[in-house]
């Protein structure tokens, strides 16, 4: 049988008309994103808000063959909200396993943070969240973060002196935790350091007992003032962080301060 030549031409155009397989990437370009992966997962750490905090992290490690050259922050509602992100550029390399050798890249990535760190590093080459491929600027140069004038609070040398000695004065009549609070804050001796300022004291009184914190997640001081007697008191770490109990006055009150896990 013989088929005519009209529907071979229409077959061939149809057959040429197809759409090609989507381009894998480069293995440079995939290289160049592992090491901003990796770089991003150390930069998951920090456990900040504050995208220009995590800039200035980045800048301490950042391999030789990345360059940052963007640092955008975004408006977060929670912890888990992204609050700003980091651009890296990886500059282009020579491949020479064609012939003629050819230019490819730079590569170009942006990467999200929330207070936990890198959001979803492990996603895919073009993943909405996470490290994402962007076009590499015309304009690209290498940015600093702004130098961080922030006023940390940091525990005074004698925080466990100073609310000892308060709750140790207190009598069966105790005052307000507004007035236990000035108290030891009173006492506290200056940190040094022209952006360190003492760790204000939280202070929750609750049946007759008296809670103090005085810190953060890293580094907690509690005592506890019961029946007379202050005691001073060791949380799990777990429990200290965003989202649990926290360095709180209230945390001292707490029945059962080992890990839940």
């Amino acid at each position: 049988m013989r088929i005519p030549l009209v529907l071979l031409a229409v077959a061939m155009v149809l057959t040429g008309c197809a759409s090609s397989p989507t381009a894998e990437p480069a293995p440079q370009a995939l290289a160049a994103r592992e090491r901003v992966a990796e770089l991003a997962s150390d930069l998951s750490q920090q456990n900040r808000d504050d995208i220009n905090f995590v800039a200035r992290a980045a800048t301490e490690i950042i391999p030789a063959d990345l360059t940052m050259i963007g640092i955008t922050s975004t408006p977060a509602a929670s912890l888990g909200d992204v609050f700003g992100s980091l651009q890296f550029l990886s500059p282009a390399v020579t491949d020479t396993t064609v012939y003629p050798a050819e230019e490819l890249g730079p590569f170009c990535f942006s990467v999200d943070f929330t207070f936990y760190g890198a959001t979803d590093t492990l996603s895919g080459w073009d993943g909405p969240e996470g490290i994402a491929t962007i076009d590499c600027p015309d304009d690209a140069a290498a940015v600093t973060p702004p130098i961080d004038e922030t006023v940390y609070p940091v525990i005074a040398a004698n925080a466990f002196e100073a609310a000892s000695s308060v709750l140790a004065s207190l009598g069966s009549t105790l005052p307000s935790e507004e007035s236990v609070a000035a108290s030891i804050a009173a006492l506290l001796e200056a940190p040094e350091g022209e952006f360190s300022t003492a760790a204000p004291p939280s202070v929750e009184i609750k049946d007759g007992e008296v809670g103090v914190a005085m810190g953060d997640e890293n580094d907690c001081v509690l005592l506890r003032l019961a029946d007379g007697v202050v005691e001073q008191l060791y949380a799990a770490p777990v429990l200290l962080q965003p989202g649990e109990l926290g360095c709180q006055g209230s945390t001292a009150l707490y029945p059962d301060l080992s890990s839940p896990h």
